[in-house]
């Protein structure tokens, strides 16, 4: 039974792995991986709690004849969707008992979230200003010619990227044109370094 209830936290905490880098991405900073596996851990601490008071009231009964291994992977699924429900019950004794773990679990990803995205955004801001200084060095400093090779690096990206359906190209190499078109001749400084930041942050991160 010990097993189960560590192979459904094994479970939760690896989705919650993939929650947050579907939400965040991927970033190659120890404190950011180390939050990570704190929202993780906390997950499956959660989740283990709830497992056991599920064992315990049997309210898992109804997966009396499913293997252990099916069970706890079950339990493991439908956990992050309980926990996202307005309130989570047990039926004890004909009464209907409120758990309070979904207040737990959103309270602990607020807390987390924050932190998290406060690093990414550091990264991203770091990453962005790499990329403009880098372009700004090659173009010896001229934010116009800069801001043409970066747009070139864009459409590329564009073109070259699996994902993305022609209808979305189209889009996309429209959403670039506009950048550009927008007093693209201007020598207005302002306008240039945010025309870089736009272009830049869509060459690494794909935002528009």
């Amino acid at each position: 039974m010990v097993w189960e209830q560590i192979w459904a936290g094994a479970i939760v905490a690896l989705l919650t792995w993939f929650e947050v880098w579907k939400r965040f991405g991927v970033v190659k900073r120890l404190d950011f991986w180390l939050l990570n596996l704190g929202f993780a851990g906390f997950n499956s601490l959660l989740a283990l709690f709830l497992y056991q008071l599920l064992l315990e009231t049997g309210a898992l009964e109804g997966l009396k004849n499913v293997s252990p291994s099916l069970r706890s992977i079950v339990v493991a699924m439908g956990y992050l969707t309980l926990v996202r429900t307005k309130v989570i019950t047990l039926r004890l004794k004909d009464q209907e008992i409120p758990l309070g773990i979904e207040a737990l679990y959103e309270s602990g990803q607020e807390f987390f979230y924050n932190q998290i995205n406060q690093i990414v955004s550091r990264v991203k801001d770091e990453a962005i200003q790499g990329l403009i200084d880098e372009s700004l060095r090659k173009c010896n400093n001229d934010k116009q010619l800069a801001l043409g090779e970066m747009a070139k690096m864009a459409r590329r990206k564009i073109l070259t990227d699996s994902l993305l359906g022609n209808q979305d190209k189209r889009e996309l190499k429209a959403w670039m044109t506009s950048i550009l078109r927008d007093e693209v001749n201007s020598t207005d400084k302002n306008k240039l370094e945010i025309k870089l930041e736009i272009i830049a942050n869509f060459i690494l991160f794909k935002i528009t």
